[in-house]
């Protein structure tokens, strides 16, 4: 009886969100098809709410229908039906995404940040330009003008002009960019030597050189960003309405009025698209407003873009439009941008701290609680979530559904409500039930309440409730009485129950009606989180993030060290002997690691591979045999978001990941010697990128320390491991680039005696 859904993980307090789960008066009722689930590129992860997903998106690009959108974290989108569905890609990078060039709907570049990243398999893998702006370089990507996939520029923020004839495998520097003492914001170019470049100090500078010497057109206010459309026509844009035009491939620069109907106040303008020569669209500093003009920039019209926040249009067809911004907003309009229908949904709406998600009874759902009266849904793996309304207005903190059909809900007012037909209707109960209790469900008649006043339990579909009888058995003589157990979280599979927190860990197999105490190897107001597997095998997290393990019903416990220096942060959750994942922290780490959720395993915790969902720690975590879950803050204002996966996190190819020592045993007296420091060597394949890094922990007393190493082409790495003086445990983990996983290495044991 291993392979069970089990573990309920309990949310940190969670922000005010926004979204769209299409909620109705009773259960969601799924009427359109559901497109394919967005992945989130740097994992096996995919988004199930907001659709298609949540990263902010900051420039989009079309070509016909098929189109590509970049944003926060790498987050690198495609789209084959004008911006009606997306694919998530693989970009490699981590780096915030902020330009986006379509050669041809195979043939995409993306830049920001410390990346500029080429693909010409429509996105199916990417190859980042090796133009020495790895790592935290002090001056990011401002612009890249591409004439073919191998011949282009790339401008950084303080001028430095690139130029590559082969695709980036050789650079070339060229003169640079005079910026009048502020950062460049825009680069465009017509021909392989005629271009233009804008600055925030208001210069527009043009070489015919290839960029070779560079002249001055024009000086005014600041400039934000510039368009070429022909070999002769160009625009820029800026502050206060600032709208420029020329029509002599950049040479000299006029202002266009850009009269707004009804006199209306000129926004700061950020970037410009157009169709043709007079029909352009142009973004604005706020974003939730556009500025259209069909007259080449004469007059303008203000559109508002409903709540949707824009930061980049593009324009598929002389009509279709499609926009991308905050919180994976996308829209598309069919009528030349005038009005732009909602394509996307956003995240969760009113749910509160003290949320959680719990495994439902049949495969493949889970559900959270926290709304106020609503519950959220999924019955597909988390490939859409819906909303399910319960007539109260209080936070709704626990629930449980044994079956699809039969649920059960308590909320903050004590009330304990039940449905038996998938949340369409339900009855509530006279009586009242004490505050902090976590409500659970054995079986579609069996509900237990466990909380810091004891526990509960109802044999006849929570119309009526008896303290739990009996005392919690020890292995040498009784203890309390079960109905006495303080207890703060609770969770079930079919007929196993458990229950944690002051009172320690309990358990039962037979839904509830006989407990027994589980021993832990620490005081039980240091457990943070349990996931229960089996009668005898449990995981527990303790405060200050050590995970220990036991596979005889706590006989013995054993420390996984296997996680290695990636702390782990809050909640473990497995979903059969061998599957889990644990929520951790890379905060301390430095890029990419510090943007690791989740470690999960797949070989009962031998090894565990980190993994990048939506760049945060997560808020909620649940392992399933089917599928896991994670819910976290997305976007910027933050929201709630899901995302869920059904093969651990995996990404379509493997990689591997070796380490070793000289020797494996030392005596005091030698590790002294070698100024307490080992040598570690190792080797990973494949190798992804020239600048690739692995993390390397190990033990120093009771604490991790950490270092990174820089893998070679050949993908053998070493790192030099200080401040040695016992014993230690060694892991290395990498991170892949969503086509190749990430991995992590079995503990390496060197033992030192004296």
């Amino acid at each position: 009886m291993d392979r069970i859904p089990h573990t309920i993980q309990r949310f940190l307090p969670l922000a005010a969100a926004s979204a769209a789960l299409m909620f109705c008066s009773g259960a969601s009722a799924q009427t359109t098809a559901t497109p394919p689930p967005v992945s989130v590129g740097h994992s096996g992860w995919y988004w199930g709410s907001p659709v298609p997903q949540g990263q902010n998106l900051a420039a989009v690009a079309f070509q016909g229908t098929t189109g590509y959108a970049a944003g926060a974290l790498g987050t690198v989108v495609r789209s084959e039906d004008g911006g009606q569905t997306w694919t998530g890609l693989a970009s490699g990078t981590v780096d915030d995404l902020d330009l986006v060039q379509e050669l041809s709907p195979t043939t995409v570049i993306v830049g920001g940040g410390c990346s500029v990243l080429e693909s010409t398999d429509s996105g199916e893998s990417f190859t980042s330009l090796p133009l020495g702006l790895a790592g935290d370089c002090t001056d990011t990507v401002a612009g890249i003008a591409f004439q073919s996939a191998k011949q282009g520029y790339v401008v950084l923020r303080d001028g430095t002009l690139l130029y590559t004839a082969d695709g980036g495998q050789t650079v070339q520097a060229r003169s640079g960019v005079p910026n009048g003492g502020s950062f460049v914001t825009g680069l465009a170019f017509s021909s392989p030597t005629t271009g233009v470049a804008v600055t925030a100090s208001g210069l527009i500078e043009q070489t015919t050189d290839g960029g070779n010497s560079w002249n001055q057109v024009y000086t005014g206010r600041p400039l934000a960003g510039v368009t070429v459309l022909s070999p002769t026509l160009a625009y820029a844009v800026g502050g206060g309405g600032l709208l420029l035009q020329s029509t002599n491939g950049g040479a000299t620069w006029t202002q266009l009025p850009l009269g707004l109907t009804g006199g209306a106040a000129a926004p700061d303008l950020t970037s410009i698209t157009c169709s043709n020569a007079t029909n352009c669209l142009i973004t604005t500093q706020d974003s939730n407003e556009l500025v259209r003009t069909t007259d080449g920039g004469m007059t303008g019209t203000i559109v508002s873009v409903s709540d949707s926040a824009l930061s980049g249009v593009a324009f598929t067809s002389a009509d279709s439009v499609v926009g991308v911004g905050q919180q994976g907003a996308t829209v598309a309009s069919s009528d030349a941008g005038q009005t732009f229908p909602v394509v996307s949904s956003s995240g969760l709406p009113g749910f509160v701290a003290g949320t959680e998600i719990v495994a439902g009874g049949a495969s493949g759902t889970a559900y959270l609680t926290g709304g106020q009266g609503t519950i959220a849904a999924t019955t597909d793996s988390g490939a859409a979530w819906s909303g399910i309304r319960v007539p109260t207005n209080a936070a709704i903190l626990s629930t449980a559904f044994p079956s699809g059909s039969t649920g059960y809900a308590l909320d903050a007012a004590g009330t304990l409500r039940r449905t038996t037909d998938g949340g369409i209707s339900w009855s509530s109960f006279a009586a009242t039930y004490p505050a902090g209790a976590n409500l659970i469900a054995p079986s579609a008649h069996t509900v237990l309440l466990a909380g810091p006043r004891g526990m509960r339990r109802s044999i006849n579909g929570g119309s009526t409730f008896r303290p739990v009888g009996g005392r919690v058995r020890l292995r040498h003589g009784k203890g309390g009485t079960v109905a006495s157990l303080r207890l703060l979280r609770a969770g079930a599979s079919g007929s196993i129950a458990w229950a944690w927190g002051l009172s320690g860990l309990v358990i039962s197999t037979d839904t509830g009606r006989v407990w027994r105490r589980i021993p832990l190897p620490f005081r039980s107001s240091q457990i943070q989180s349990v996931s229960v597997v089996s009668a005898k095998r449990a995981w527990v997290l303790r405060l200050g993030g050590r995970l220990y393990e036991t596979t005889d019903g706590g006989r013995r416990w054993a420390r996984n060290l296997a996680v290695g220096g990636l702390a782990a942060n809050g909640i473990v959750s497995f979903g059969s002997a061998r599957d889990g994942i644990v929520a951790v922290s890379g905060s301390r780490q430095q890029a990419p690691f510090r943007q690791v959720g989740v470690l999960s395993t797949r070989n009962g915790g031998r090894t565990w591979e980190p993994q990048i969902v939506d760049g945060l720690s997560p808020d909620g975590l649940l392992a399933t045999p089917s599928a896991d879950y994670f819910a976290g803050m997305y976007g910027d204002p933050m929201s709630l978001g899901f995302l869920a996966t059904t093969n651990g996190g995996a990404s379509p190819l493997a990689s591997s990941l070796s380490i070793s020592v000289a020797r494996h045993r030392l005596t005091a007296a030698a590790l002294k010697r070698a100024g307490h420091s080992l040598l570690v060597r190792g080797r990973l394949r494949p190798v992804l990128s020239p600048d690739e890094d692995v993390l390397v922990s190990y033990t120093v007393g009771k604490g991790w320390r950490t270092t990174t190493a820089l893998v070679a082409t050949s993908g053998a790495f070493q790192a030099r491991l200080r401040g040695i003086r016992a014993s230690t445990e060694i892991v290395a983990q990498a991170l892949g680039d969503g086509r190749h996983g990430g991995a992590g290495t079995p503990v390496l044991r060197v033992a030192v005696r004296r």
